[in-house]
């Protein structure tokens, strides 16, 4: 189910689904006219089924510091419908038709900026937590646009990307099929808390386009100035997946390259 809440969402999502169905050879179904019942597309081998909610109800979106929380609509909407307390039209957008709310045991949150990567024997360890009534929740790690993921002849502008020079062409390649781990460094944010607030994330303090970065400037000294709130981070990227560097949590929050594992951490 992929919940929206602006009025142009269903176009983008349904623009989505036709290039998801092309690319898995699925058959696409009739978009329904109702913007609560709207199935979309039945995708590839395993018939999984994409349908689209669309959310109005300004109690279901807004929160004490984010006007428009999606991820909460979207958890308010399914806790509805697995407790009975939609009506049967909208139960039937955010659950189908095929299965009561009884037959739904798993659910998997995520956004569509976030990739969930993990190790295949770890899947009976997460069942089992998850059949003892716990919540599981991935750490987000945080890709740093590099110079490192663009090809030698990139014609990118210096300032878009972290340069590929001194302190951060170090760049950890992690191994997960052999062990290599990413451990966790604790209740420290050295990237946030130690700087004011830049008027955006904190990891792109860095990357503004005011930063004056030029082939000129293009030193070390500068760049650990540009960049100093990276600093402090590891750079590391995942030999399997997407290979992109990254070096903390979404919050900032750091962790350290190990290729021993992370032992009792």
């Amino acid at each position: 189910v992929i919940v929206g809440i602006r009025d142009d969402d269903m176009k983008y999502v349904s623009a989505a689904c036709k290039i998801l169905t092309s690319v898995l050879n699925g058959k696409r179904s009739t978009v329904g006219k109702s913007s609560r019942d709207s199935l979309l597309a039945r995708l590839g081998k395993s018939n999984m089924e994409v349908a689209y909610v669309h959310v109005t109800d300004k109690s279901w979106i807004k929160t004490k510091w984010v006007g428009y929380n999606v991820p909460r609509a979207a958890i308010v909407g399914m806790q509805l419908a697995l407790t009975g307390k939609m009506n049967q039209t909208d139960t039937d957008a955010w659950l189908g038709k095929d299965h009561d709310s009884s037959y739904w045991k798993y659910l998997y949150l995520t956004e569509p900026d976030t990739i969930l990567q993990t190790k295949n024997e770890l899947l009976p360890l997460f069942q089992q937590a998850l059949d003892n009534g716990l919540s599981l929740f991935p750490h987000r790690l945080q890709p740093f646009p590099h110079e490192a993921d663009l090809p030698t002849n990139h014609t990118v502008r210096p300032g878009t990307v972290l340069p590929n020079v001194g302190h951060f062409a170090k760049i950890t390649e992690l191994d997960t099929s052999n062990g290599d781990s990413c451990c966790d460094g604790g209740a420290e944010w050295p990237g946030v808390k130690d700087f004011d607030s830049c008027g955006n994330w904190w990891y792109r303090c860095g990357y503004r386009h005011d930063i004056g970065l030029s082939s000129s400037s293009l030193n070390e000294t500068y760049i650990m100035d540009a960049f100093k709130r990276l600093v402090p981070y590891p750079l590391m990227r995942l030999k399997d997946g997407t290979g992109f560097v990254f070096g903390s949590t979404e919050q900032g929050r750091r962790c350290f390259p190990s290729k021993k594992g992370c032992g009792g951490q």
